[in-house]
């Protein structure tokens, strides 16, 4: 049989959190713990001092063998082996979610991009429509934005300025044919 040892709860004084003075070897004591006052049925939120240790339930003394038995149980192998896939697995799918959410994410080019692309195909629907958003003496660059790049091009220079006829070809099959002069449209034809 194990030798009984002096319990480290209230160091033998039978009182939780009790202690003897070492100068004077009188009896100190503290408020007690919430686990000794539940075990006494006392009010937890209480303030009590001189409450019987539930340790050693009063007796100054608690067995060896019961003082090295854990409090708590080992947790299996098998269950810390799932929870570490599960955080691995956690991670990983969110790291891919930030990858693939700022790979596809639109910078401003992109969406002003988008936006002219939308502008042109609404632009191209029709030659009537070309002809409501273009007129005589707008600039080639408002031209070229609204409508985006021309499909062909033709430059003819003399000596004093350059006349450019840009082609667009719209939805409807038809031709529209802009002539711009030194920058500036002078004629839509179609």
């Amino acid at each position: 049989m194990n030798a009984p040892r002096i319990c480290k709860h209230c160091n033998g004084t039978t009182y939780c959190g009790g202690s003897i003075s070492r100068t004077s070897g009188k009896l100190k004591t503290q408020p007690a713990c919430p686990t000794c006052l539940v075990k006494s049925r006392l009010d937890p939120a209480g303030i009590f001092e001189r409450v019987v240790c539930s340790v050693c339930r009063g007796t100054g003394l608690v067995d060896s063998t019961a003082h090295d038995v854990p409090r708590t149980k080992k947790v299996p192998a098998w269950v810390m082996i799932a929870v570490a896939v599960v955080c691995v697995t956690s991670v990983l799918f969110l790291a891919a979610t930030v990858y693939f959410y700022y790979r596809e994410s639109l910078t401003p080019d992109d969406i002003r991009r988008a936006l002219l692309d939308q502008s042109r195909a609404a632009a191209r629907e029709s030659s009537e429509t070309i002809r409501d958003r273009v007129s005589v003496g707008m600039s080639g660059d408002y031209v070229q934005w609204v409508l985006g790049d021309p499909d062909g091009t033709r430059q003819i220079s003399s000596d004093e300025s350059v006349l450019e006829l840009w082609q667009y070809e719209c939805r409807d099959g038809a031709r529209v044919q802009i002539s711009i002069l030194d920058g500036k449209v002078q004629a839509i034809t179609q």
